[in-house]
């Protein structure tokens, strides 16, 4: 077993929610003693409608059940999570929100994604049946809306929120979120600080997104959210700045910067 090396590790994997359940907290321990420091669990959505639609096996009460347990043993959770899709409506949109509130996930994306329908899927057959495809499948997430909440709500993403800052800027900092685990993994007691003042960031950071998003899908006012956002990416982008304050900091100290650059190079 990688735990009986010399040499310790640090890595990710994927899991599925379903095929772990308290049963499983010894191999949870071990997991995270062999070093993994984050699963991603496609989870991809937080109501039995969208879940029987992208025929998932995993029910809500799984996914909520292993979020939990993982954070709880110290290892974070990346999901794979889809927002909006065809068939959204304002009721599935608030439970998604609900589920990535609930859990504290500070991706600003994570609360804007859409399903990407690609041609040859089952989705793909059951959205063209229902006349919803606005383009060809080279355009895989353009289609119509059942519901017009949703429809102007995914209009509002696109203009607002989908290729912003906040969004396109957020792949550095789970980046540097993984290199802080890794470090805090290999140098426990040097990476410590650093690691709590990035906790502390994130945490920040998933209060904005949660307070932000309830306008759009528990208040259902997209006018406010409009009259919010500039508000809203300037504390995103500022919690941001601080993050990668927190890094340059780190990386001119040892054994840090040696670690950093032996990884980049």
């Amino acid at each position: 077993m990688l735990i009986d090396y010399d040499t310790k590790f640090s890595f990710w994997c994927f899991i599925r929610a379903d095929t772990f359940d308290e049963s499983d907290i010894p191999l949870i321990k071990l997991m995270k003693e062999a070093g993994i420091y984050n699963i991603n669990m496609g989870i991809e959505a937080a109501n039995d409608q969208d879940l029987l639609l992208y025929n998932k096996r995993a029910t809500l009460a799984d996914n909520n059940r292993s979020v939990d347990l993982f954070r709880y043993h110290g290892i974070d959770i990346a999901p794979g999570f889809i927002m909006l899709n065809p068939y959204s409506t304002k009721d599935t949109l608030k439970q998604n929100y609900e589920f990535l509130s609930r859990h504290s996930i500070e991706s600003v994306f994570f609360y804007t994604t859409i399903l990407s329908v690609y041609k040859g899927t089952q989705i793909y057959d059951t959205v063209n049946k229902d006349k919803l495809l606005k383009s060809n499948y080279l355009e895989p997430s353009k289609y119509h809306f059942i519901d017009e909440f949703a429809s102007d709500t995914n209009d509002f993403l696109i203009r607002r929120l989908r290729k912003s800052p906040s969004v396109i800027g957020e792949n550095e900092i789970t980046l540097l979120w993984y290199l802080v685990l890794s470090l805090k993994r290999f140098f426990p007691d040097e990476a410590a600080p650093y690691f709590e003042e990035i906790r502390m960031l994130r945490k920040q950071l998933a209060n904005e997104s949660k307070q932000y998003f309830k306008i759009i899908y528990v208040d259902n006012d997209l006018e406010h959210a409009e009259q919010c956002f500039q508000d809203f990416e300037k504390r995103v982008l500022d919690i941001y700045a601080l993050m990668s304050n927190v890094k340059l900091r780190m990386l001119k100290k040892e054994p840090f910067r040696s670690y950093y650059l032996r990884e980049k190079f």
